[in-house]
């Protein structure tokens, strides 16, 4: 996995391309909390900073696995790695349980 191929990827495709915005745009917010709950001493906006650094660990994982994705059948995979989208859902899924008390 090359980076300058990930950043292509990520720049031309129009679907990775909104969530890069939204993954920049969480990734903001993100550290505007974590700012403004220290200088506050604020828990609750330093926990939602948490939460949100984990909403931008799923995107940057989808971000990944759409990349992965787009390659071609080798002697590894004869059928591809379309899968992988699959598999990266079934990654970060169980991170969500825990959200699911509250």
């Amino acid at each position: 996995m090359d980076f300058r191929g990930f950043v292509a990827h990520a720049t031309n495709d129009p679907d990775s391309r909104k969530v890069c915005y939204f993954l920049a745009i969480n990734l903001a917010f993100t550290f505007v909390e974590v700012f403004t709950g220290l200088i506050t001493n604020s828990l609750g906006l330093l926990s939602d900073a948490g939460h949100m650094f984990f909403d931008c660990s799923s995107l940057f994982i989808s971000l990944g696995a759409a990349y992965v994705s787009t390659w071609p059948a080798d002697e590894s995979f004869p059928r591809g790695y379309a899968k992988v989208e699959i598999l990266a859902v079934r990654v970060f899924f169980p991170s969500l349980f825990p959200n699911l008390t509250n």
